[in-house]
């Protein structure tokens, strides 16, 4: 890697981290105003990939270790820490509400995660196949962040803090400009194929939440 791109790859690593951060605290202090539009499903299956995540990096950085591969895996590390401590104070203020659209969230994505499985498997593919890790990153956190969307409509958007949408935002922007730029330099394999369907799938997810989130 040369010093130029050393630079810039440390620059996303440390707005990634920064923006995990910012998630965390800001969510963590709205948590003590309200938890009405934060969806429990949404936070248990994000967590999830991110556990997904960690161990596919965690072997590929133990195949081929890198500064890139140390620094996805540090950055799995810090968002594991802020969903977990988020759902623990949720857990410990007993602000830990299951409705029915909590129920709804969680069968269609698991109706999505299974048919993926299916779809995949009967091509003999495996988890590590970057296509299917893409369809399902749409399922772990495209799906149950439209149920976010409807829980920001139905409660008016408490909940949810403005810099924690932004920080979102600016996340998945520190993944999808390097995708791009490698897109435009080397063309499509099927790793930029698989984390393009992930990235976009997320921020267009998110750009839903959003929308939803400025008119209520």
């Amino acid at each position: 890697m040369t010093f130029q791109k050393r630079v810039v790859t440390d620059l996303l690593f440390g707005i990634q981290l920064s923006c995990a951060l910012t998630f965390g605290a800001s969510q963590i202090h709205k948590l003590y105003d309200t938890n009405t539009s934060v969806s429990l499903s949404w936070l248990i299956f994000w967590e999830a990939f991110l556990v997904i995540n960690m161990f596919l990096g965690f072997k590929s950085h133990r195949t081929a270790p890198t500064r890139l591969t140390k620094q996805t895996l540090w950055s799995y590390v810090a968002w594991m820490f802020v969903i977990t401590s988020y759902l623990t104070l949720l857990f410990i203020k007993e602000k830990m509400l299951w409705g029915k659209e909590e129920i709804t969230s969680t069968v269609v994505t698991l109706v999505g995660i299974f048919t993926t499985f299916i779809v995949f498997g009967l091509k003999r593919k495996s988890i590590s196949d970057p296509i299917m890790k893409g369809y399902l990153a749409l399922c772990f956190r495209s799906i149950p962040a439209l149920f976010v969307a409807y829980m920001v409509y139905k409660f008016n958007g408490a909940g949810l803090s403005g810099v924690a949408i932004a920080a979102g935002h600016v996340t998945i922007l520190t993944r999808l400009i390097p995708l791009g730029l490698s897109i435009k330099d080397a063309g499509w394999d099927k790793n930029r194929v698989g984390s393009a369907i992930s990235e976009i799938g997320n921020e267009i997810s998110w750009l839903i939440v959003t929308i939803v989130w400025l008119i209520v």
